[in-house]
């Protein structure tokens, strides 16, 4: 895989575990002695290692045929679609004839809390006129306190309203998502994986959570995702420590797993860093589709 100064290849590292219900305390995240996941495989080699040879999901989309790879492209908490088109135009340049983004838009309205945070704020002074809004409501206030986990109401619904823009859109390939996006992405895949959603390709998650909800839907997350996925967030992000991105990737089978040297960005800033992953995530896509 390409190197860049900037970012950090983790493809290797062991990554998972298991989130535990717990009604009492809320849950808590399990790994196995080693960090790694039984039975979840990373590799960096073009056909995606054991994963590859033994074959994903069987209702993988392979290959797409005259036309450019399609994704949805999902914004963060209180965004907006132009937001992210501006968050990932090296990627939208690398990618230019290549792969088509359809960005979609969250339904639900921002509460004066949300109104109130400091990064709305800023992103009103960018987007001064647009209407900004989230996909699903927390269930856990933030900030979090101390050893406090972050969780959702509506993500079910979410996800069933992103189903029906995917048949409005189709065909979709893959999934392209930030933040509170990338959350509710896992239950996209996790319904293409158990042939109860839109059949995927593969997923991008940037600057994901950990997880809390996956003990919820055993429905889809009972077994690992065999469905490629590329996962990435910065090393500054003030979130990580919180949010814990690296056991989003533990859901997958044989998950790709990049940082960059930004905060809370799907790409950082820096353009030849930003550049270079943009080529990364093309190069995921392009053999996603294939395997």
């Amino acid at each position: 895989m390409l190197a860049c100064n900037g970012l950090i290849d983790d493809t290797s590292k062991p990554v998972g575990g298991f989130w535990n219900s717990d009604s009492t305390s809320g849950g808590s995240w399990n790994s196995d002695s080693t960090g790694a996941v039984s039975g979840r495989e990373s590799s960096d080699d073009g056909d995606f290692g054991a994963a590859g040879k033994s074959g994903w999901y069987e209702q993988k989309p392979k290959s797409v045929f005259g036309r450019p790879i399609r994704v949805i492209c999902l914004h963060g908490t209180s965004s907006c679609p132009d937001m992210m088109k501006m968050q990932l135009q090296a990627l939208e340049k690398e990618c230019k004839g290549c792969v088509e983004f359809i960005y979609l838009k969250g339904k639900v309205k921002l509460s004066e809390a949300d109104a109130c945070r400091p990064e709305v704020a800023k992103m009103r002074q960018v987007l001064k006129n647009e209407d900004l809004t989230s996909w699903v409501r927390y269930a856990t206030t933030t900030p979090l306190d101390a050893g406090g986990v972050l969780d959702y109401d509506g993500l079910e619904e979410a996800a069933d309203d992103l189903e029906e823009e995917m048949q409005k859109h189709a065909p979709i390939d893959g999934v392209v998502a930030f933040s509170q996006g990338s959350n509710v992405a896992s239950l996209l895949a996790g319904r293409a994986v158990t042939g109860k959603g839109t059949p995927l390709a593969f997923i991008v998650h940037m600057s994901s959570s950990m997880p809390t909800w996956a003990g919820r839907y055993p429905e889809y997350f009972a077994t690992s995702l065999r469905i490629p996925s590329f996962h990435v967030w910065g090393q500054t992000d003030s979130t990580i420590q919180s949010n814990r991105p690296e056991q989003m990737a533990g859901l997958y089978t044989a998950p790709e797993i990049v940082q960059h040297s930004g905060d809370h960005r799907p790409l950082p800033k820096e353009k030849a860093e930003a550049d270079c992953l943009a080529k990364k995530i093309l190069d995921f896509m392009e053999r996603a589709i294939e395997a």
